[in-house]
């Protein structure tokens, strides 16, 4: 299996998604419930996504909690790696 260079943080697509649908990281923390701080922390990659945050994105968005959790594990795995190297 090939295992990728570099890999994305998985909240690099959430960002994305938010300016696609015009939605601001204040709004869309409200809608989280969390802080807009531990929100842009999270959207930098200095935090990671919980299982719960999953599961709330999805009801925000209509998108799987599977999805963003499985993009959050295969970064985790990967970044992991590359550390032990």
């Amino acid at each position: 299996m090939i295992e990728p260079t570099f890999v994305f943080h998985p909240w690099e697509f959430l960002s994305d998604e938010l300016e696609a649908r015009g939605r601001s990281q204040k709004n869309f923390a409200y809608i989280l419930w969390i802080s807009p701080a531990y929100l842009n922390e999270i959207i930098k990659g200095k935090k990671n996504l919980t299982p719960e945050l999953c599961i709330r994105i999805w009801g925000a968005f209509w998108t799987t909690a599977n999805v963003r959790w499985n993009l959050q594990s295969e970064y985790s795995l990967i970044t992991a790696k590359q550390t032990e190297e």
